[in-house]
């Protein structure tokens, strides 16, 4: 140190600022990749209000259930943890919520703030601040959309990231030439039918069976985003080529559920999504469907990407979050 004091004025400034930046690099690189599954929240939140309201809001509007199953399941996975027993590998998880009482939180007595790779690399990290459980309540209440919202799709994009690295190129190869798109994809999916402007891709296991059809059809009208119009459309495309396991059956979207209908951007184009339930005509399967309706301007046609989903004795959930990501991988060509 007294080497370096000996040094002229600037000369060490400029010293110590690019010893600064190497630490400082360093701290960055040791920092080892994000543990846990997509789909999981760490809440770290005293059990007390674990317990009480507040708790109660976090379940109810950071995590309700996801959209369009057959049945009640929670949008994540929330594990909650004492402040005090926040430590070592909980640390590293990729989705940390902190709920916390605090006096420095500005004029509204209630605060947020986002940190990205605090103690992992490709981790999240929410702090939101009140200064007392009331206050806490009220913090809840107006940020759980933004929060729902970050987490969910911080969990898309890196299952994006992940499924882009392994995808298929040769099935990727095949859509472009059929259908002008790629999606991310991977090997154990493959094309069922094909014909022009239409293909049924398949990813078939012992117990879990997911679809996905893509078909073109030209952008004539406004009408073909009406909810009615493409329910009618799935239905008849549907049942020309999504045939059931006996004669004469074929799927179909189950009518005594509303689907629940949303409004994004695929690929950067305009979406509509719609969620619901399938089931097939003269017979007993059934499940979830996502329908994409994506507007391809360039080519002045629509879309259609329905997933759908087989698994009567698993949860959906985690399947249909999966298969939302290779959507929102699309790209156009």
């Amino acid at each position: 140190m007294a080497k370096i004091q000996s040094l002229p004025g600037k000369v060490r400034l400029l010293f110590i600022i690019v010893l600064s930046s190497i630490i400082h690099g360093c701290d960055e690189s040791i920092l080892s990749d994000a543990t846990g599954k997509n789909g999981e929240l760490i809440v770290v939140v005293d059990t007390s209000l674990w317990n009480g309201e507040v708790g109660k809001l976090i379940r109810d509007s950071i995590s309700p259930d996801f959209p369009g199953l057959p049945q009640n399941e929670p949008l994540f996975r929330l594990i909650q943890v004492e402040s005090s027993e926040f430590k070592s590998i909980l640390r590293s998880h990729r989705n940390v919520l902190i709920i916390s009482e605090s006096d420095s939180v500005g004029e509204l007595n209630y605060n947020i703030s986002e940190t990205r790779n605090k103690w992992s690399k490709g981790q999240l990290v929410i702090n939101l601040f009140g200064t007392d459980e009331s206050w806490l309540q009220a913090a809840v209440l107006n940020f759980a959309t933004s929060i729902r919202e970050k987490f969910y799709l911080e969990d898309r994009q890196r299952m994006i990231n992940g499924y882009s690295s392994l995808s298929d190129p040769l099935l990727n190869n095949e859509l472009e030439s059929e259908l002008s798109v790629r999606m991310p994809l991977t090997h154990d999916f493959f094309i069922a039918t094909k014909k022009e402007n239409y293909c049924w891709i398949r990813r078939e296991t012992e117990y879990v069976s997911i679809g996905v059809q893509i078909y073109r059809l030209p952008y004539d009208s406004d009408s073909l985003f009406n909810e009615s119009k493409i329910i009618h459309i799935r239905d008849s495309v549907s049942k020309l080529n999504i045939p059931g396991p006996s004669a004469g059956s074929y799927m179909i979207t189950e009518s005594r559920f509303q689907p629940v209908v949303d409004y994004d951007r695929v690929a950067d184009c305009y979406t509509k999504v719609l969620r619901g339930l399938w089931k097939t005509e003269n017979d007993f399967m059934g499940g979830p469907f996502a329908l994409y309706s994506v507007l391809d301007e360039k080519k002045q046609e629509v879309i259609f990407i329905d997933v759908f989903l087989y698994s009567p004795k698993f949860d959906k959930k985690d399947y249909m979050r999966q298969m939302d990501a290779v959507v929102y991988g699309l790209s156009l060509k």
